[in-house]
């Protein structure tokens, strides 16, 4: 939880019993935290979300409206997440304002509404081990489709961009602090582009990474039989939804624009298919990136192509869900393959929070392929001694 839990929707200061039955029904529709109204200020230039109308039972409907940020925190919020990280014995290093609620409710008798902010107390919380990031990712992985069905119901749809695709869910009190993956009060739909440039912002509120921490090491590999691209490649095709091939002259303007070249796995991927997604179309699971869209994961994931905000030899291969990635490492080869490390976007750019999860491309695929659609790396992770 990031910001007060025991506060609810304030109508009026003369709302009657009619008011105060509706004021409860929003309040359990609305399962987020809420801080004290107050607005955000102009919504000028500002991204907005407005949810359909949902039928309130009794008579009346509302409507949520979104209003995302990041920005500076109000000094109310500021002596709000004071007092919260005194309370629970840290102390405070930052704030981030993450998005303002506005719900509308328009009945037979009254209209009404309310406006709260969403914010995170960044107080100098011990960051997760790996394997207790893993643990919390695999426990959101499996209630996500779920999750975003019942917000649906409750707000009337799951939030998507002009593509269709729904926006990734942002836990308010990140993961490697310490958020609860399931909490329906720190979850919160926030749109793609703007939730990677959230994982810059919270590196700059929280202080910086405990001391004493050794960068990650790589998964083991798993004494299994490793299936050949060609089986691989054949199982994309009949099973999934490949793109048409990339051409000899793309993959030679690629290398060149790049500086660097494919590796036998992935030249064999890419004059194949020049992208696929796995399992479904929509909304995947894994969406293999085309050529063209490839860039450094810095550039993907801080929104900034300079040394501080990432290595240089990252990139963004593979779009999972939630603004995470799955990046190839091309400063490294194992047997003349890139190996690929796992873009956990609340853990980029440590080498901690982003270990080698495969030691080539078609590895990652073979496990990818018999994941079901899962990170199928996480329970690796879990097993790792924090």
């Amino acid at each position: 939880m990031s910001v007060p839990t025991d506060t609810v929707l304030s109508m009026t200061n003369t709302i009657n019993a009619s008011r105060r039955r509706v004021a409860a029904l929003l309040t359990g529709a609305l399962s987020l935290s809420a801080c004290t109204e107050g607005a955000m200020g102009s919504a000028g230039g500002v991204r907005r979300w407005v949810g359909p109308q949902v039928m309130v039972p009794g008579g009346g409907q509302f409507r949520t409206n979104i209003f995302y940020g990041p920005w500076q925190c109000s000094p109310q919020l500021m002596n709000y997440c004071r007092d919260k990280c005194t309370g629970e014995g840290f102390a405070l290093q930052g704030c981030v304002w993450i998005a303002d609620v506005k719900m509308d409710f328009d009945g037979n008798m009254f209209r009404a509404g309310s406006r709260f902010g969403i914010a995170n107390c960044c107080c100098n919380y011990p960051a997760l081990s790996v394997s207790q990031n893993a643990t919390a990712r695999g426990r959101w992985e499996s209630i996500r489709d779920g999750f975003r069905d019942r917000w649906a119901e409750k707000f009337g749809q799951w939030p998507t961009d002009a593509s269709g695709n729904n926006y990734p869910a942002h836990h308010i009190r990140d993961l490697k602090h310490g958020g609860n993956p399931t909490d329906w009060d720190n979850i919160i739909p926030y749109p793609a582009d703007l939730h990677s440039g959230l994982n810059q912002v919270y590196n700059q509120c929280y202080a910086g990474p405990p001391p004493g921490r050794a960068s990650g090491s790589a998964i083991p590999t798993e004494s299994r039989h490793m299936p050949a691209m060609t089986e691989l490649l054949d199982a994309v095709a009949a099973r999934h939804f490949p793109h048409p091939p990339a051409t000899a002259a793309a993959v030679d303007a690629f290398e060149h624009r790049m500086g660097w070249r494919l590796d036998p796995d992935l030249r064999a991927f890419y004059t194949r298919f020049d992208g696929a997604r796995l399992f479904r179309v929509s909304n995947a699971p894994y969406s293999i990136l085309p050529l063209a869209e490839l860039q450094r994961a810095r550039v993907v994931m801080s929104q900034a192509d300079t040394d501080a905000a990432g290595p240089s030899d990252w990139y963004a291969v593979c779009q999972l869900q939630d603004s995470n990635f799955a990046l190839l490492d091309v400063g490294q080869q194992t047997h003349g393959r890139y190996p690929l490390r796992d873009g956990y976007r609340e853990g980029f750019p440590d080498p901690y929070y982003c270990p080698v999860i495969a030691h080539s491309f078609a590895e990652f695929l073979a496990g990818a392929l018999t994941s079901g659609g899962r990170s199928y790396w996480l329970k690796a992770l879990e097993e790792q001694d924090p």
